[in-house]
């Protein structure tokens, strides 16, 4: 996927959702959530891949790949923009959905993408 797609689809994700995705159990973020909600990350997979991959892993970029998580491997290399994907999915899983439009803001400038998406001025 390009850069400008996953940073929109994202980011509408978000800011619609404007809440995190947590495991059932509300302890940790998960690419699939308590009330079909979805994380950054999450919503770029296929509920096959989400449910391959499984949960509690940080979004892998090719230096860290895992030989034991070839589903997540596979759904990382299909999405492509590896160290964007891992800086969406540290908003989500770092700010409150209160401060998303800024972070996000932030990120999209410092990847040189076009923020109109979230709906404010640069």
């Amino acid at each position: 996927m390009e850069a400008q797609e996953i940073f929109d689809t994202v980011a509408r994700h978000l800011i619609g959702q404007n809440a995190k995705s947590y495991q059932e159990d509300g302890s940790t973020c998960a690419y699939r959530g308590a009330d079909g909600r979805k994380c950054a990350a999450g919503v770029l997979l296929t509920d096959a891949e989400a449910s391959a991959c499984g949960e509690g892993w940080s979004w892998p970029t090719p230096d860290d790949f895992d030989p034991e998580r070839d589903a997540a491997n596979d759904a990382a290399n299909r999405i492509g923009n590896h160290s964007l994907v891992r800086r969406l999915q540290w908003v989500h899983d770092t700010y409150l959905p209160a401060q998303w439009l800024q972070e996000l803001a932030a990120l999209g400038e410092e990847f040189g993408l076009d923020t109109s998406v979230l709906g404010v001025a640069p």
